[in-house]
């Protein structure tokens, strides 16, 4: 999801919207969704869904789309778009197999919730208790320690990915053994729930959590623990478990015009990212969860158990990220609960499952493409959701509804004004004749009061609906930027809020006055090799790197 602001992003600092608006102008029209009503079926929201990829395949180069709807325990449709294999035309179907990477983190945390309900590990004790040999380079020691909640969180502090090369290969029984073992060579990010930090390191480690406790390879214990008990019998952590009969889905990136196929192989990550699933399997899946945690009359899961992987577990008002146990949360659609989780899209298959878990509703959406990530799918879930309450609870999200400002002295201006740090790049926020700015390109965007350090962009290119043109994952009306004042612990930062589905935490960009001589000496080019088993750089050299000194700052 983090890809989402990404793209907010880049849109702010490349934009040129003259020479583009003729361009836009005809991907709004083309690209217009259709009209949402409260029929009391679901053929309406098939229609629209089945228009929204039909269109969306054209303009994001997808070679397939996988898609169901479901209602509490019935598939009330689905439908597999366009080509699993495209040098050899094999069309996808219910029953392709599609990697669906990150959307495995939901199955880890499942088994680690099944855990705690049978006693077997306490979800706040520190991960050591259970992987004794488990340490890293802790940059906050006198912080609070690593615990199996603020791993499902993504709030442990630790680093997105591990930091050592494995000899293990992804079949190898001990392969998360030496994936807990080198994470001794890494180094905190962040202390524990400091911050929402996403972390695939983190599900490593639950795996091997997991094989300690069970005494089973991880991907064996699953398999027959949790994938076959919820009906997912052509789906598996590995490739080699899989039924001899099954068809993967080639992943693809799209360019110059032309696919180009990318391997579709194991990773030693199994917990985190190696999830192999048909489109059939994930509705299984859904029913699984929206059946309160049971499936084939056995409960495997309690359904207060899961209400608690539904629920935010560090609120915190200056990273309002929210997180539960394992699963991705949002309130959209004027409050309603969004559970969900995507996978991909880099490696060349994006993946997500969503469902409104208080309206028994939930949605698959699988694209074996590089450019269907998180950011485009749980849009679309969003929209596929309004018209499933529009046609089955009559409820009507208030799209246009008018934002109500508010007054705030313009002396207060002063606060929020300065440089922010926006994904790398430099952002400033202005103080223009009593109003809040944010140039961009050009282009001042007047930040309007809606509350307390609360505002939404105004410019009359948004008014029209003329930035929406390019292709943006949401509308610019859906951002709001929060600004966190500083208290005696943390310094000022801005947030910028995506449709609530999004958040990133801007850091005021550094005024330095002086440079640190020892920069100096880290400035220049560097060859770049994995880190060897021993902790050693290895010999070999894959790419190269520099760091360079730029307005005073270290880049």
């Amino acid at each position: 999801m983090k890809s989402r602001i990404k793209t907010v992003t880049r849109v702010f600092f490349s934009l040129l919207v003259v020479d583009l608006i003729v361009v836009g102008l005809l991907h709004t029209i083309l690209n217009k969704p259709a009209v949402i009503d409260a029929s009391g079926a679901y053929d309406t929201t098939v229609n629209y869904t089945e228009e929204r990829i039909e269109k969306l395949m054209k303009r994001q180069h997808l070679p397939s789309v996988a898609v169901a709807l479901i209602d509490d325990q019935d598939v009330v449709w689905h439908k597999v778009f366009g080509m699993a294999d495209v040098e050899n035309q094999i069309p996808g179907t219910a029953d392709t197999v599609y990697r669906m990477w990150s959307v495995a983190k939901v199955f880890t945390a499942i088994e680690v919730m099944r855990l705690v309900e049978e006693g077997l590990i306490d979800l706040d004790a520190p991960l050591v208790t259970y992987l004794p040999d488990f340490s890293i380079q802790d940059r906050f020691p006198d912080g609070e320690p690593i615990t199996i909640r603020s791993i499902l969180s993504h709030q442990a502090g630790l680093p997105r990915n591990g930091c050592a090369w494995l000899l293990s290969s992804p079949q190898d029984e001990g392969v998360l053994r030496e994936i807990s073992e080198s994470v001794r060579f890494c180094t905190t990010a962040d202390p524990v729930g400091e911050r929402y930090k996403y972390s695939n390191l983190g599900p490593q480690l639950l795996g091997q959590l997991i094989e300690t406790v069970r005494g089973v390879p991880f991907a064996d214990y699953i398999q027959e623990s949790v994938l076959k008990p919820v009906g997912m019998d052509s789906s598996a952590f590995l490739a080699a478990q899989l039924p001899p009969q099954s068809h993967l889905a080639r992943g693809y990136t799209y360019e110059k015009r032309t696919y180009h196929a990318l391997p579709q192989e194991d990773i030693t990550g199994l917990p985190s990212g190696n999830l192999y699933a048909t489109l059939a399997d994930m509705t299984a899946f859904v029913r699984f969860i929206l059946n309160a945690g049971e499936a084939g009359g056995t409960q495997l899961i309690k359904p207060e158990t899961l209400t608690m992987m539904f629920e935010d577990q560090y609120p915190n008002p200056r990273d309002p990220q929210p997180m539960g146990l394992g699963w991705k949360i949002a309130h959209v659609l004027d409050g309603e609960l969004m559970i969900w989780h995507d996978g991909g899209p880099d490696e060349g298959t994006g993946a997500l499952v969503a469902m409104l878990p208080e309206r028994d509703l939930g949605v698959v959406l699988i694209s074996n493409s590089t450019s269907f990530g998180g950011n485009i799918s749980s849009v679309l879930a969003v929209d596929i959701f309004e018209s499933m309450l529009a046609e089955k609870f009559d409820v009507v999200s208030d799209q246009k509804k008018v934002v109500d400002t508010v007054e705030i002295d313009p002396a207060n201006y002063a606060s929020y004004t300065g440089p922010y740090i926006v994904y790398g790049q430099k952002l400033d926020v202005v103080n223009r004749r009593k109003k809040l700015l944010m140039p961009v390109f050009g282009l001042k965007l007047e930040l309007l009061p809606v509350g307390t350090d609360r505002f939404v962009l105004k410019h009359w290119l948004i008014e029209l609906g003329i930035l929406d043109w390019f292709g943006l994952p949401v509308s610019l009306k859906e951002v709001e930027v929060i600004f966190a004042p500083a208290d005696d612990a943390h310094e000022a930062v801005m947030i910028l809020n995506i449709a609530g589905l999004s958040y990133e935490v801007c850091p005021r960009y550094p005024v330095m006055t002086e440079v640190p001589a020892i920069w100096h000496e880290l400035v220049g080019t560097y060859a770049l090799s994995v880190r060897a088993p021993n902790g050693q750089p290895a010999d070999d050299v894959f790419s190269h790197d520099s760091i360079w000194i730029d307005d005073k700052v270290l880049q």
